[in-house]
């Protein structure tokens, strides 16, 4: 009697072309299909809503958690559309952490602790290696021993709540997380992988950090040779200038290529403005500025007044191509025309936020 399956490789053709909707009537279509299509179901798994991730962890688990193969991004967030959020309660993360021990292909996790809580799901042994992690989990030794086995990791972004100096942390292992290339993260999180060779750096100063950013300057600008991008949400006007000075007083100087958000001074303090402009001369490959004028007077945001500033800061940094002035939620956008030697301003519309901003992960 002749074989009535269809080879392989069309069946893999068909999946390949298949709708998520799709997938699911196939893969209960045979057992031949079912695999094929389950492979593409479980690549990327998608929690949005907690009995939703409930469900699929179970589903994860069964079988002797054969579908844990297939997952390759993983994807645990509360979104407020679909469920409340709240923190989960404990055998949630035990399966969880379960299903993690089977994600043999994982690369992409995305997860969100909102009871910054949980960070014993990673000790255990887990296989996978990482090339992006997305954490909303405190930063604490659990979590970072579990990095330092992360020899893939080249994206780093990590919330962790209010810093707690009860809280037990260190720096990763010298040696550890040799991939590793953007991090954003809070500023003592930066602090503690600043032994990284980073590209991108982002984090966001608030009134309790303020003070201590100078000296964080002064360590990352004597231990990272690497870093093209710095996007700090935002630098205060008193040290605008410090930051620019302790940058081009370093090797950054040679690498940065994207920094942000600076609080530009006032026009009046022509000291802090000469201070200003003897850093930028240092800077021999810096292409993107972003300022924040804010506290600067409405006629600040006029085409003009940009036209002017962006002339200004140009003339003491040439290689300047981008200059983004932010004022509150407003943002534009300034380029330089290199044929004609103009800028060329443009606000982008809606509300924006500087800590959405993305130039900086595209240096």
């Amino acid at each position: 009697m002749q074989n009535s399956m269809l080879p392989v490789e069309i069946l893999d053709r068909i999946v390949q072309f298949s709708y998520q909707q799709e997938l699911l009537v196939l893969s209960r279509t045979s057992r031949q299909l079912q695999p094929l299509a389950e492979t593409r179901i479980y690549e990327a798994v998608l929690l949005r809503d907690n009995n939703a991730a409930f469900r699929a962890c179970q589903a994860l688990a069964a079988r002797d958690f054969v579908r844990c193969s297939y997952v390759k991004r993983f994807y645990f967030w509360q979104d407020q559309r679909f469920c409340q959020r709240g923190p989960m309660p404990e055998p949630f993360w035990r399966l969880i952490q379960t299903v993690l021990t089977k994600t043999v292909n994982l690369e992409n996790l995305y997860m969100y602790d909102d009871s910054f809580s949980n960070t014993w799901i990673f000790q255990a042994q887990l296989p996978f290696q990482l090339t992006e992690a997305w954490l909303n989990f405190r930063w604490d030794d659990k979590l970072v021993t579990f990095l330092e086995r992360q020899d893939r990791l080249k994206v780093l972004y990590l919330t962790s709540g209010p810093y707690d100096e009860e809280v037990s942390h260190r720096a990763p292992q010298s040696g550890s997380l040799p991939a590793l290339e953007t991090v954003e993260a809070p500023m003592h999180v930066t602090f503690d992988l600043l032994a990284c060779s980073t590209l991108r750096l982002s984090f966001m100063i608030d009134d309790d950090n303020a003070l201590l950013f100078s000296n964080f300057l002064e360590a990352m600008a004597s231990t990272n040779k690497t870093l093209r991008s710095l996007h700090v949400i935002a630098v205060p006007e008193f040290l605008a200038t410090d930051t620019l000075r302790i940058l081009g007083s370093s090797t950054l100087a040679t690498t940065l290529r994207h920094l942000g958000v600076l609080s530009l001074p006032l026009g009046e303090h022509d000291t802090q403005r000469h201070q200003l402009h003897r850093s930028l001369l240092s800077f021999s490959r810096l292409e993107t500025l972003q300022v924040d004028v804010a506290h600067w007077q409405n006629g600040a945001m006029m085409p003009h007044a940009h036209r002017l500033l962006a002339t200004e800061l140009r003339t003491y940094c040439p290689t300047l191509v981008r200059i983004v002035f932010w004022q509150g939620v407003s943002e534009t956008v300034w380029r330089f025309d290199e044929d004609n030697g103009q800028w060329k301003g443009q606000q982008v519309p809606g509300p924006r936020y500087a800590q959405r901003e993305h130039l900086w992960r595209d240096v």
